[in-house]
């Protein structure tokens, strides 16, 4: 449960008048680095933060175009700055809205599309239309200030300015059309660095499993296997986005996932859905294969820069992506024997 802001403001002050200085600079860095500017050091375990700056002549402060009481109260404000963006931060995202701005001619769009948690929604529109900027808008936090107009917010409210700095690099995990690794590691040793940020002490043992685990999800949507001694930096580019998605489903913490184009990366984007559908995240993921497109409830249609229309997936595209993926098995099929280098004896029938 969120505090109020008057329990914030109570709690930070109680901290302010009660607790030693070094544990006040210990909780709140911003404090410290205050205290480092004015060259003072916290040298005094068991005072507070008012007794501290007390203990100091006045001509530290006056050469710096400070009193004591200012810098004090510029503590004041660190305190509740920092206290304000831990608080404000949801503790889990259930639905993000998009709420509409313009489209290239600055026309008004849809007004607002909500998306749950545990929802896949496809992207689509025509090469240009401005579906990559969308994406860009929703992993930017979007608040009226993109080319767009356009604002995200989370769980029904707008996003705070302290919010939106706390959600900074952990709220999407962005996979974009291209992406290059450039570091010397091994799959293994990739992996082993990222469990070990988000995987608690007395759970790193399982680090292996967890490995294991997630180089064999990889191995299921890319299209050529690997190992964990593969060198991340030798994948192909399917390969390199097959490993980012295991890794988004099983390790990354944040709440929304944004794919650009999965089909020019030769991964099982089918695969891919049913994987990130069960892992209750926001999953969305911009397209132009209509197979991928008809496998989601739902698709954002973008037109011009704008939204044009949210579409739901109708009883007849639900046919349509039956025969679809039977087309899909044998197009896998022609691939095979191609790559394969064999001949296609059987006659063309049924295609449609």
């Amino acid at each position: 449960m969120m505090q109020s802001p008057e329990s914030k403001q109570e709690c930070w002050k109680n901290e302010l008048e009660n607790l030693p200085a070094e544990q006040i600079c210990t909780r709140y860095t911003e404090v410290l680095e205050l205290f480092k500017q004015f060259e003072i050091p916290v040298i005094y375990p068991d005072v507070t933060v008012k007794e501290l700056i007390a203990a100091f002549p006045d001509h530290v402060f006056r050469d710096r175009g400070m009193t004591k009481q200012e810098l004090y109260e510029k503590v004041k404000t660190c305190m509740a700055d920092t206290g304000d963006t831990k608080d404000e931060t949801p503790e889990k995202i259930e639905t993000i809205t998009i709420v509409g701005g313009h489209d290239k001619n600055g026309q008004a769009e849809q007004k607002e599309v909500c998306l749950h948690r545990g929802e896949v929604v496809c992207v689509v529109g025509k090469t240009g239309s401005g579906k990559s900027r969308f994406l860009e808008d929703i992993e930017y936090i979007a608040d009226g200030d993109t080319v767009t107009g356009r604002r995200i917010w989370m769980n029904g409210r707008p996003v705070g300015e302290k919010q939106r700095e706390a959600w900074e690099n952990h709220f999407c995990a962005y996979l974009s059309q291209t992406m290059n690794y450039v570091m010397e590691l091994t799959c293994a040793e990739f992996l082993q660095i990222h469990i070990s940020c988000h995987t608690p002490e007395k759970e790193k043992e399982r680090v292996e499993a967890q490995i294991d685990r997630i180089l064999a999800c990889a191995n299921s949507i890319a299209g050529e296997p690997f190992t964990r001694e593969s060198y991340i930096t030798q994948l192909s580019g399917g390969q390199s986005r097959a490993l980012m998605i295991a890794d988004i489903a099983y390790i990354s913490d944040a709440p929304v996932v944004l794919i650009d184009e999965p089909e020019n990366a030769g991964i099982d984007c089918e695969e891919v859905i049913r994987l990130l559908a069960g892992k209750e995240k926001i999953v969305l993921i911009s397209t132009h294969d209509p197979l991928i497109a008809l496998s989601c409830e739902k698709r954002i249609v973008i037109r011009n820069g704008g939204i044009a229309k949210l579409q739901q997936r109708s009883a007849c595209e639900k046919e349509w992506k039956v025969y679809l993926e039977e087309v899909n098995q044998k197009m896998k099929m022609i691939r095979g024997k191609i790559r394969n280098g064999e001949n296609i004896m059987e006659q063309p029938q049924g295609i449609l």
